[in-house]
């Protein structure tokens, strides 16, 4: 662990630093303006422009709490979730960086995300969204929902989504399966279409094996 603008201190098993302080573990790198950590314990706490970049996942937090064991354990919350197209490498990155850095091909917001397992995480009163517009841009369109249950790469269960365009709720529903990877059947991620007036495509997709597949699309005008 290192203070890249402070100092680390130490009392027995028990480090603190203040000041940009990163800290790496096998792949891991995780950035604040403050952080504890228990080396025999291996865990700590974090707050303040708080990132964690794991391969394609990037996660920005006001403050949480982590655990370094087998799972990477982490509860953060005023939270974003990142996933990358691209792997970034682990370096000394603020948030703004890492948020800006390659291209997003998911941004999910929320008020908390826990990482219950390596590539599994649980969000809560959240908002998500393939557009990669920006900090400052609203998305064309987003799935917000009170929770979700998300494998990056794989799927996400949303509880009682809703899809938004530019941020106006359009069409409800009291539970969404979400494939987030190219080979997974189930609904896609929703499209905005200007045939014909402005309308909504959902795509279905469906598996036929491993060298066949089927879309569907549903529209709504």
């Amino acid at each position: 662990m290192r203070a890249e603008l402070g100092e680390v201190a130490r009392a027995e098993s028990l480090l603190r630093g203040e000041g940009g302080v990163v800290l790496e573990s096998g792949g891991l790198l995780l950035r604040a303006d403050v952080l504890e950590y228990d080396l025999g314990a291996r865990s700590g706490s974090a707050a303040g422009n708080l990132v964690l970049v794991d391969g394609n996942i990037v996660l920005l937090a006001s403050e949480g709490s982590f655990s370094l064991g087998a799972d990477k354990q982490l509860s953060i919350r005023d939270a974003t979730l990142l996933q990358k197209r691209v792997p970034l490498a682990p370096g000394g990155f603020a948030a703004m960086d890492a948020r800006a850095a390659g291209d997003n091909d998911l941004v999910l917001k929320a008020e908390e995300i826990e990482r219950i397992a390596r590539s599994r995480f649980v969000a809560k009163r959240l908002e998500m969204t393939s557009c990669d517009c920006g900090e400052d841009c609203k998305p064309d369109w987003s799935l917000r929902a009170s929770s979700a249950d998300i494998k990056p790469g794989e799927r996400a269960i949303l509880r009682w989504p809703t899809f938004r365009v530019k941020g106006v709720p359009v069409l409800a529903f009291p539970a969404l399966y979400l494939p987030l990877s190219d080979r997974r059947s189930g609904l896609l991620m929703p499209q905005l279409s200007f045939k014909n007036g402005l309308g909504i495509d959902q795509p279905l997709f469906i598996t036929l094996g491993e060298s066949y597949d089927l879309t569907l699309m549903l529209g709504a005008r």
